[in-house]
């Protein structure tokens, strides 16, 4: 029996809320590629991070 590969998945993470002393990320958020992710807190709160940063998809 043959299977097919299914076509990869792309996302995009942001890593948010860092805790040095751990070596952690105590919030993290994903979407998919294409999704424009807005940032929740800190120094850059709602900032955009969308195409004008990421680029067209590939292959669109």
């Amino acid at each position: 029996m043959c299977h097919q590969a299914e076509p990869a998945r792309t996302e995009e993470v942001l890593l948010a809320a860092p805790r040095p002393d751990e070596a952690v990320y105590t919030d993290v958020h994903r979407v998919a590629y294409g999704i424009d992710v807005i940032i929740p807190e800190g120094p850059a709160k709602g900032f955009v991070i969308g195409e004008a940063i990421t680029g067209p998809a590939r292959g669109a």
